[in-house]
């Protein structure tokens, strides 16, 4: 089967109970930084992991680096294997 890093919906459902894709929620809303974490909290795709924008997926804010900087990449690639993230994963 060939992927791509998109997929509908329709071949996401086909796929939750597969161990090797890994689906991580990412709402957010700027005017409320904790919006994602209370709707994550209250529905999301089953098996699906929470990423936070401010904390998970960019680096500490330095006041010269923008509001949402790249992570380190080996900060995130330790994040993402914390969350079970492998090189297999999807």
């Amino acid at each position: 089967m060939s992927h791509t890093t998109l997929i509908s919906v329709a071949a996401l459902a086909q796929h939750l109970d597969n161990p090797s894709f890994v689906i991580f929620d990412c709402r957010h809303e700027l005017t409320n930084p904790e919006f994602g974490a209370k709707a994550y909290a209250e529905s999301h795709i089953p098996g699906a992991l929470y990423a936070h924008l401010d904390r998970d997926l960019a680096a500490p804010l330095t006041g010269r680096n923008g509001r949402h900087p790249l992570p380190d990449p080996d900060v995130f690639t330790e994040w993402l294997a914390r969350m079970g993230v492998r090189a297999t994963s999807r």
